[in-house]
């Protein structure tokens, strides 16, 4: 990517990447994107909400609690077991599912997790590049991944996307991207009726 040099601090607010390391290739991304992956979140205003709390830190490490919603802002292979299990019932995670373009930069979508009784929802939110996680992706998934998505992104496979299987279980038809740890499935949650008095 290439970048402008500038000692304007009011280029800083306008919607263009900032180089935070040029090296690495490492931006802060355009607040846009940003914005669009934290309002599919659907969170409220948190403000007047003195029991609201947001953190920021690695996410390879950093346990949250129990959360509402949870934005991931760096590329990785499958969404951490950590991260779903703090999901409260109807907490919402967006996450860049990506596959390495670069040592230090990778490309491909963000997904949208809800927790519901009967497992985790999952829809497309958008395509984006975005640098990698680091310690939050497994080696082994990259030739899986990058396989699935450069046949799914063009064809429209995304638009299918309905649930994520935690379980162990063989590869079936309505799996999407099937591999060790993590499933994408056409098929929707089944929700677990409700006990009525």
């Amino acid at each position: 990517m290439k970048y402008r040099s500038t000692s304007a601090p009011r280029h800083l607010y306008h919607n263009v990447v900032v180089t935070l390391d040029r090296d690495k290739d490492i931006n802060n991304g355009q607040p846009s994107a940003l914005a669009s992956w934290i309002q599919a979140l659907d969170l409220k205003n948190l403000a007047a909400y003195p029991q609201a709390a947001a953190h920021a830190g690695d996410g390879a490490a950093f346990d949250p609690g129990p959360c509402d919603a949870m934005p991931i802002n760096a590329g990785v292979t499958h969404p951490q077991a950590l991260w779903l299990g703090r999901l409260r019932a109807g907490g919402r995670l967006a996450m860049p599912l990506t596959i390495a373009i670069s040592p230090t930069i990778g490309q491909g979508i963000i997904l949208k997790f809800v927790r519901l009784p009967g497992g985790f929802s999952v829809s497309l939110v958008t395509f984006l590049a975005i640098f990698n996680g680091g310690k939050l992706r497994d080696p082994e998934l990259e030739a899986p991944l990058r396989n699935w998505l450069s046949k799914a992104m063009p064809t429209g496979t995304l638009l299918k996307l309905q649930s994520l299987r935690r379980d162990i279980q063989e590869p079936e038809e309505s799996c999407l991207f099937h591999a060790p740890g993590i499933c994408l499935s056409a098929n929707p949650i089944i929700s677990e009726p409700e006990e009525h008095p």
